[in-house]
């Protein structure tokens, strides 16, 4: 045991270690508490291995507690090593994850973007497929109008040349009549107004209507004069059958111009139509290339996702058992290497008294230090309280001393100079002997060294 007397430390002894068995009873019982602190069924194995070797015979033992403490240093550095690796695995996983699911949420909101415009162009493409066939069905229209009019365009004019060639047969029957009988009916006039007349005056009776008329027979150009009437009017609606067809030609021929105008500007349409609407499957085409590529990687990193989940997944018994019963393992294994002996120990703690009365002689000599320095600063405080007065009143009355000293010594000279003599050019002798005047302005640098106590 050690004991301190007047600072001295000093060892007493209260067994024999010198006997044979005591080195085999220490190192039994150091091996015996450790297995016992760590519950070391190894420890408590070579424990009784040690109780159990004869004195001078501990060859083997060492030799297996050497081993004991390589294999403990072997299973220490294992477990350091599995641990950091877990650690570091599982830092890489959940990075690895992090990066994996922000990819999986960028592919997802890139398939939304794509999604809405193939909506979009899809729509516009419906769309524009209904103006496309809005504009084929207009112009099937337009074509059908323009048939039926031209139809009856041909049947119109088929009419009247059918009726102006009839009109034409007749008028030259009755033509070639009388120039075959020599009658001259005059010349024949398209005046539409007199033929009409003549055919709705009818002939004059000198005698009642209903009196029978002598049979008596006309000659060939009784009636020329009627007739020529027939034949104007004939002529008449010649000409106007043929103005007819002039007017409905030149109708047909405009309407034929629109036609083509109309049928340009709604074929000119359907081609931008139709072009638009190349583009827009163009389009939908590559979008949909590029939803299908999105669809692709968003697969790819759902597949290296559970790929890293499922690995950790795998690594979590071990990992998760190595990282809680790390401390608790290295704690035991230090217990099963700490064999200290109790020399050992009365050693450390005879190191440590020493060490402790060290630092309490350093303590003192800090407290006396501390203590002469606050008797320096009371003693400042106390000379400062001291001089304070004095030197107060100096330094707030100094220059109003200084001014009133100036004002006495001006008057002082004035009346030397009257006393003496005024001479100019030669100071007085109590000028000469007194060149230098008294400075005032050094006082405040004076110490009353006087008044300190």
């Amino acid at each position: 045991e050690t004991i301190k007397i007047d600072g001295v430390v000093s060892l007493v002894q209260l067994h024999n270690a010198g006997t044979a068995a005591a080195p085999t009873a220490h190192a039994f019982a150091a091996l015996k508490s450790s297995a016992s602190r760590a519950h070391s069924l190894r420890l408590a194995a070579l424990a009784v291995s040690v109780h159990e070797a004869k004195a001078g015979h501990f060859d083997e033992v060492l030799k297996a507690i050497d081993a004991m403490i390589a294999t403990l240093l072997k299973e220490g550095a294992a477990d350091t090593e599995k641990r950091d690796q877990c650690l570091s695995e599982y830092q890489k996983i959940k990075s690895k994850v992090a990066d994996i699911e922000w990819l999986i949420t960028k592919n997802d909101a890139a398939i939304d973007k794509l999604e809405r415009l193939i909506e979009e162009l899809s729509a516009a493409k419906a769309k524009t497929v209904e103006e496309i066939a809005e504009v084929e069905n207009q112009m099937s229209i337009m074509k059908k109008e323009r048939k039926a009019e031209n139809d009856n365009f041909k049947n119109g004019k088929t009419d009247d040349q059918k009726a102006i060639e009839l009109l034409t047969k007749a008028k030259d029957f009755l033509t070639a009549y009388f120039k075959k009988n020599s009658i001259d009916v005059g010349e024949i006039q398209s005046g539409r107004q007199e033929g009409v007349e003549m055919i709705q005056q009818g002939p004059e009776f000198e005698i009642s209507e209903d009196q029978a008329p002598d049979a008596e027979f006309s000659d060939a150009g009784h009636r020329k004069l009627e007739t020529k009437g027939v034949i104007s009017i004939l002529t008449t609606i010649i000409e106007d059958l043929g103005d007819e067809i002039r007017n409905a030609m030149e109708a047909e021929a405009a309407a034929q111009v629109e036609h083509e105008k109309q049928m340009a500007t709604a074929t000119k349409l359907k081609n931008e139509l139709m072009e638009k609407k190349v583009n827009l499957e163009d389009m939908i085409a590559k979008r949909s290339e590029e939803m299908s590529e999105e669809v692709a990687n968003k697969k790819s990193n759902q597949q290296d996702l559970k790929s890293e989940q499922d690995y950790k997944k795998d690594i979590t018994p071990d990992c998760d058992w190595i990282i809680k019963a790390f401390a608790e393992r290295v704690s035991k294994r230090e217990a099963e290497m700490n064999n200290k002996t109790e020399e050992e120990l009365m050693e450390k703690k005879v190191n440590l008294e020493d060490m402790i009365a060290k630092r309490s002689e350093e303590m003192s000599e800090e407290v006396a230090n501390k203590k002469s320095n606050q008797q320096d600063l009371k003693s400042e405080q106390d000379y400062k309280k001291d001089i304070t007065p004095d030197c107060d009143w100096i330094i707030k009355a100094f220059a109003e001393r200084v001014s009133k000293r100036e004002a006495e010594m001006n008057g002082l000279r004035t009346a030397k100079d009257y006393l003496s003599g005024f001479k100019p050019s030669e100071p007085a002798l109590l000028d000469k002997k007194h060149m230098t005047s008294f400075d005032d302005r050094v006082l405040p640098g004076l110490k009353f060294l006087g008044i300190r106590e």
